[in-house]
């Protein structure tokens, strides 16, 4: 009865210690890893856009409002869409709104500058 007693005690150190090298394993893998939060798409076009129409101001004028525009509405519904649920991105979507906005407000003195003289 002892001895049925110790094989079943030894069988569930077996069990426990193969369960913690395991555990082990895995820690010891996800320690080079990095875990990122989930970005929404919508804040990485805003800031893209942000980005491309303040460059197209002086590569190409008449494109840079066009993106700064669509940039906006992009920069706004990712701002709206982080707030509301758990992707990130708020910031870059901050910062492509700014962008786009600068972008547009000077793109659109540009033009009317070189229109006017």
């Amino acid at each position: 009865m002892e001895d049925k007693k110790r094989t079943n005690e030894d069988v569930n150190l077996v069990n426990e210690n193969e369960e913690v090298e395991r555990l082990i394993e895995e820690v010891e893998e996800a320690k080079g890893t990095v875990y990122r939060q989930a970005m929404s798409e919508k804040a990485v076009i805003a800031f893209t856009l942000g980005v491309l129409s303040i460059l197209f101001i002086w590569l190409f004028v008449f494109a840079a409002p066009v993106l700064g525009a669509v940039g906006i509405v992009f920069g706004i519904q990712a701002r709206t869409e982080a707030k509301k649920t758990a992707y990130g991105g708020n910031g870059m979507a901050t910062v492509g709104l700014v962008c786009s906005i600068v972008a547009l407000v000077v793109s659109v003195v540009k033009i009317l500058y070189v229109l006017v003289l």
